[in-house]
């Protein structure tokens, strides 16, 4: 039911909005009908109001082939009311308006009239220039009626203006052809006018006066009244040049219906007609002038307002780029304190080493050496052998110690030489071979903390491999790209993981030591297979 009821609505909408449209296609039809109509009767005055308000119309709805043709109709209204000026400013405007929506049957009249105009008026050239555009538009889809016009009025040229009989001749002959063709009596009696004017640049009056006759008849059974009103004229002028200006004054009389036309009413009509027309013209464009108006001071807010939406982001953005400055400055200083906090932690750590390992060791050469003397002989030997390793131990242990800190950073490649020293010093005197690869594409630099740990680790898994492996092949590889990879494996007895016991002391330092650096350390170990350890830094 409600979908039943939205679709009246809707149907209902769309019949008023055809009925608007087809009442105001019919206004505009209607008066230009009465405007024609008007014309027709040689009520000028009347036919340009109802033009003007039919020009109105098609403004207001801004239809362009309505505005052209109003415009042509106006134009002919000024024409009849001899006022060249206005009629050809109508007549330009209707041609201007169909170089946007081109209509061919109002375009040929428009731009035939403007050549008429400016025939008159003695440009010649730009007369010829127009009837040749008109021309070109009649061949392509022009009427027999149209294209008697043209060339009736382009004879009419070569009759008044140029003196040319011949030319005037083939284009009259031309009109009369397609007058013929066309039917139309008024276009019949118009030819007949200008059969007229030829033979009167010939001075065969008589001739000119039988085709001035013809053509009154044939205006008279047209009920074209201007074309009655013309041809009354050249009538009379012509019975004066013949030498019977009785005729001519009976001609005269004839004529009267003519002069009233311009009337004192007539013209004051005219007069307001135009100044109403114009006044809503400048009306129009004040409005028009206004609504730019507005639209420039809007398109200034707007690029004002845009300027300081812009300076306000470009502000936050600064504030943004500034406080993001500010943290990475803080957090860098945060690093750095955190980094000495860490290096003085691992001093300490290594003065403690130094303290319990190298200390004690020392100790041990002391109380070696203050017991030799009261040794049995034969255990010297082996007691002087015992206290030069221990002695060799600390050397070793305290140049590793001094190496790692008297450098602030080290260098890849000097840890890869000082890590093959150790891996075949340690296994000097055994069967186990000691392979060592490298593939450091990027010589990175650890500091001394982290270059001495991993030193330490990497001496731990070496000494437990020396210890406890059995090996026949030591392998170690380091690698470095973005990060640095050492790889230590052996071919030896291994160890299960899994069983209480296999993870003592020494694997617990090795990855105690890795936590420290935030090292990776991955241990792959099975009994009779080998031990491999991946340390990613």
């Amino acid at each position: 039911m409600v979908k039943t009821e939205i679709w009246r609505a809707i149907l209902f909408f769309l019949l008023l909005l055809s009925f608007k449209y087809t009442s105001a296609q019919s206004d505009f039809s209607e008066l230009y009908k009465q405007s024609l109509k008007q014309a027709q009767s040689g009520n000028y005055t009347e036919a340009l109001e109802y033009s003007l308000k039919a020009l109105k119309l098609a403004e207001a709805k801004n239809n362009c082939d309505q505005i052209a043709y109003a415009c042509n109709q106006v134009g002919k209204m000024y024409y009849y009311l001899k006022d060249k000026k206005s009629a050809l400013h109508f007549f330009l405007s209707s041609y201007e308006k169909l170089l946007q929506c081109p209509a061919d049957s109002i375009a040929i009249k428009s731009i035939g009239n403007v050549g008429v105009i400016y025939q008159e008026i003695g440009k010649l050239d730009s007369a010829l220039y127009y009837y040749r555009v008109a021309e070109d538009i009649i061949k392509r889809s022009g009427t027999a009626m149209d294209i008697t016009r043209l060339y009736a009025v382009m004879a009419d040229m070569y009759v008044h203006h140029m003196k040319d009989s011949k030319k005037a001749r083939y284009y009259i002959t031309l009109a009369d052809t397609f007058a013929v063709k066309s039917g139309k009596l008024e276009c019949i009696a118009f030819v007949n006018m200008k059969y007229g004017f030829l033979y009167e640049l010939e001075s065969n009056l008589p001739l000119a006066q039988v085709f001035f006759e013809k053509a009154l008849a044939q205006y008279k059974q047209a009920r074209y009244a201007d074309g009655q009103m013309y041809a009354l004229k050249l009538i009379g002028a012509n019975l004066n040049k013949m030498g019977k200006p009785g005729s001519y004054e009976a001609m005269k009389r004839l004529m009267a219906m003519k002069d009233s036309i311009f009337s004192k009413d007539a013209s004051d009509k005219l007069a307001n007609y135009k100044t109403l027309y114009q006044t809503e013209i400048k009306e129009k464009e004040n409005k028009l002038l206004q609504q730019q108006n507005n639209i420039n001071k809007l398109e200034l807010e707007n690029k004002t307002r845009t300027i300081w939406i812009l300076l306000v982001v470009a502000i936050l953005i600064t504030l943004f780029v500034l406080w993001r400055i500010n943290v990475g400055n803080l957090k860098k200083k945060q690093e750095q304190l955190e980094s000495a906090q860490k290096l003085q932690s691992e001093k300490e750590r290594i003065s403690r080493d130094l303290h319990d390992n190298v200390g004690g060791q020392l100790s041990y050469v002391l109380f070696s050496l203050e017991g030799k003397n009261g040794a049995d002989l034969a255990k010297q030997p082996e007691l002087i052998n015992t206290i030069q390793s221990t002695v060799k131990n600390v050397i070793g242990n305290l140049r590793e110690t001094i190496w790692a800190i008297n450098d602030e950073n080290i260098l890849l490649e000097d840890f890869s030489d000082k890590l093959k020293v150790y891996a075949r010093n340690i296994f000097r005197y055994t069967n186990t071979q000691v392979s060592f690869t490298e593939n450091i594409i990027l010589n990175s630099e650890i500091n001394s903390v982290s270059g001495l740990n991993l030193f330490r680790i990497c001496q731990e898994v070496i000494h437990n491999a020396f210890k406890h492996a059995q090996a026949k092949n030591l392998k170690i590889h380091i690698e470095s790209d973005e990060k640095i990879t050492i790889t230590i494996s052996d071919d030896g007895v291994g160890f299960n993981q899994t069983l209480p016991g296999n993870n003592g002391f020494g694997l617990s330092n090795i990855k105690s030591r890795a936590n420290d650096i935030r090292a990776t350390l991955e241990v792959m170990s099975e009994p009779g297979i080998g031990t491999t350890y991946k340390i990613v830094v």
